[in-house]
């Protein structure tokens, strides 16, 4: 049953982005999932610490994080 109220609620957040998305006039598709990578990304741009996305996002551990954004800080550090 709380399967059901979060895919209730992210579709809701959704249907409100997509209101955005158009108003923007933006062609491309743009999802929650899509923006929370974004955000991460930005962080680590900005100097934050992998331990500190970590936080943010909610990862259990700190190799979930790094698996997905370790090509972030090779290219920040390059």
């Amino acid at each position: 049953m709380a399967g059901t109220v979060v895919h209730s609620r992210n579709q809701s957040y959704k249907e409100h982005l997509n209101v955005y998305v158009k108003k923007a006039r933006i062609d491309k598709e743009i999802t929650i999932h899509g923006l929370r990578h974004t955000h991460a990304v930005m962080m680590l741009e900005s100097g934050a610490s992998m331990k500190e996305v970590q936080k943010k996002l909610g990862h259990v551990s700190i190799n979930v994080t790094s698996n997905i954004y370790a090509h972030i800080t090779e290219v920040i550090e390059g």
